[in-house]
């Protein structure tokens, strides 16, 4: 689940990925890494796009 502000991503709550492994943000400390920063600014940029459209 993404989560926008002022219609840029902002952070990611929780993702699933199709081999069912799961990463929540509730589950881990304070000092993990949001998903969102793995990103390189190519692929952010192609996310916001495709949520843009939803």
């Amino acid at each position: 689940m993404f989560f926008n502000d002022c219609c840029e991503l902002d952070y990611c709550d929780e993702c699933i990925s199709p081999d069912g492994r799961r990463w929540s943000f509730k589950s881990v400390g304070s000092d993990s890494i949001d998903p969102i920063f793995l990103l390189s600014s190519e692929e952010r940029a192609v996310l916001e796009r495709l949520l843009l459209q939803l």
